[in-house]
């Protein structure tokens, strides 16, 4: 059996785990270049899983609008050069949709 976790909060759990980080520092002011990335990469999963808007995602991650849209450009951009960055992206979220129950 198979279910969901396309929700904002799931999301944000998901990619902090993966990266080993709490959800807080994940949407804490802090600007380092790696938690920049880490933070981009759930924006736009939250963005391309969820029917969230930009706004609603900027709420989600204390964040205005025109962040998450540059945020969502930026990790789109960088996912082309960097294939460790491409690789995250698809295990981040084949394990956002496709969780198994009982395994």
């Amino acid at each position: 059996m198979k279910i969901n976790k396309r929700t904002v909060g799931n999301i944000k759990n998901t990619v902090a785990s993966y990266y080993e980080i709490s959800v807080a520092t994940l949407v804490s002011p802090r600007k380092t270049r790696v938690l920049t990335r880490q933070r981009g990469m759930a924006i736009l999963l939250v963005r391309q899983l969820t029917q969230c808007s930009f706004p609603e995602i900027g709420e989600a991650f204390e964040r205005d609008q025109q962040t998450v849209f540059y945020a969502c450009k930026r990790i789109k951009t960088l996912m082309a050069i960097h294939p460790h960055l491409r690789s995250d992206y698809e295990i981040l979220k084949k394990e956002i949709l496709c969780v198994k129950i009982g395994e």
